[in-house]
Order: structure tokens, then C-alpha cells, then sequence
């Protein structure tokens, strides 16, 4: 520990016994200790109503003694891979943020109809969306100000136009309304659709 720092009873301060026979890295063997917490907490606690770690039994407790080249060569190299980590955990928080902003575009982009233009390019003998409504004789009703412009043969109208029914309740099962899957809240996990 470099600096000032304050001893309690909760806690145990290791001291080497001698540096020149046992030369102990004790940034080390603080990685060994926090490797080993769960086990060595296991192995070494007592007390009923508040367990802590009994310091007789954690005197007994062995450990395996390196050769101090090898401390200090591997504490050196669990640094370095410590700071790839992080690095690594850094980028994917960074990536993942960018791949939010990615599903956001391109879901915009698909209710704009820029990812199917193309598509309507070569397909031009679609019927409009307008012709439907008065083939089926609906009239669009008029929606407030367009959000976005959208290709001409689409059209902008109320889900009241084209839905019925809105109520809350639970849907009707998919063997009810054909071959199409009906999902509910507990199908979606993690982004996904959990088909069973």
C-alpha cells in the first residue's frame, strides 16, 4: 500500500516473513488472495450469526509459493491483460451504443421507404396504398401534419383505418387465426424472439 492507511480489526495485514529466503510480490499475491476469495473464504471462515475469516484457520491455509521471476513476470503480464480487457469491455459498450443508433436508422429508415425503393422500382405493378383504401371503400382519414415524407405509393392514415378492436386482453392463440404466430411479452428476451 503507498501512502497513509488505516488497520482495523476486519481486516488482516500480511507482512513478509523473509524477504530473502520467500521474496513475495504482494501485488501478486493480492491477485492470488481475490482469485482465491470464494474458496479460501470457505476454507478458513467461522462464527454463526456473523461469519468472518478465522485468523488461525487463515494461518494454516496453504497457498503455492512461486519463484519471485515468476510473480513478477506474471503479475506483469495479468496487468497488461487487465488493461486489454477493460480496452475490449470499452469497445464493445462503445459498439453496442452503435449498433442501438443502427437498429434506430434503419427501422426510420424502412417506415420512410428508403430501404424498398429499389424494391418498388422494379416492382411498379403494386397497387398504391390509396387504391386499396377505395377499392375497399375506406377513405383514409386525415392524419395531422406528416412526420416524414413517404414514397407516393404509400399513404399516410390512422391505425384505426386499417385495426380494429383495442382492448387489452390476452390475443387469440395461433392455431386460432391460421399459421401465424402470435407472440407474446414473454416470447422477446434480449432482443430475440424465443420461439418455444
Amino acid at each position: 500500500v503507498d501512502g497513509q492507511f488505516i488497520a482495523s480489526d476486519l481486516c488482516f495485514i500480511l507482512t513478509p516473513k523473509d524477504e530473502k529466503k520467500f521474496p513475495i510480490n504482494m501485488e501478486f499475491y493480492h491477485f492470488v488472495f481475490n482469485s482465491l476469495r470464494p474458496v479460501l473464504v470457505a476454507a478458513t471462515k467461522s462464527g454463526t450469526s456473523k461469519e468472518s475469516i478465522n485468523q488461525k484457520n487463515f494461518k494454516k491455509y496453504e497457498i503455492p509459493y512461486f519463484d519471485i521471476e515468476q510473480q513478477d513476470l506474471w503479475i506483469r503480464k495479468l496487468k497488461e491483460t487487465q488493461l486489454r480487457n477493460r480496452l475490449i469491455e470499452s469497445e464493445i459498450s462503445f459498439q453496442e451504443k452503435h449498433i442501438t443508433r443502427l437498429r434506430q436508422v434503419i427501422l426510420q429508415e424502412a417506415i420512410e421507404g428508403k430501404i424498398s425503393k429499389s424494391w418498388r422500382e422494379r416492382s411498379f405493378n403494386v397497387e398504391p396504398a390509396h387504391s386499396i383504401f377505395e377499392r375497399n371503400g375506406t377513405i383514409s382519414t386525415k392524419v395531422g401534419k406528416e412526420p416524414f415524407k413517404v414514397p407516393p405509393s404509400w399513404t399516410w392514415c390512422k391505425l384505426m383505418d386499417i385495426a380494429e378492436g383495442f382492448q387489452y386482453g390476452s390475443s387469440k392463440k395461433s392455431h386460432d387465426v391460421g399459421k401465424i404466430p402470435v407472440l407474446g411479452m414473454g416470447n422477446i428476451q434480449n432482443d430475440k424472439i424465443v420461439w418455444d
